[in-house]
């Protein structure tokens, strides 16, 4: 079964679907804060995001594409360092069972 058009044409439609509900939802809650460079900001960031986390879907076939940059992303946040022991719960004075 084929789609009735081509394929530049529905990665086209899927790139146009995608940013205009990033920037809704980026833009809608920026008109409650009015910060003209947090807003700008806010809208490069999210829409670099969206295309990098796109471009693996349109560009692969596989299943598990569309979730590679998603995990690069998280796992460059979770970086191990000096700063890893004064996140434990047990600095924070929890003890878990």
């Amino acid at each position: 079964m084929s789609l009735p058009l081509e394929p530049g044409h529905l990665v086209l439609a899927k790139y146009v679907s995608v940013y205009s509900i990033v920037l809704f939802t980026v833009n809608i809650p920026a008109l409650i804060v009015t910060g003209h460079t947090l807003t700008y900001v806010a809208n490069a960031m999210a829409l670099f995001r969206a295309t990098v986390f796109m471009a693996a879907t349109v560009v692969s076939k596989q299943a598990w594409a569309p979730q590679l940059p998603f995990f690069s992303f998280c796992s460059s946040l979770c970086r191990s360092g000096p700063w890893l022991p004064a996140t434990s719960p047990k600095s924070w004075g929890l003890s878990l069972p």
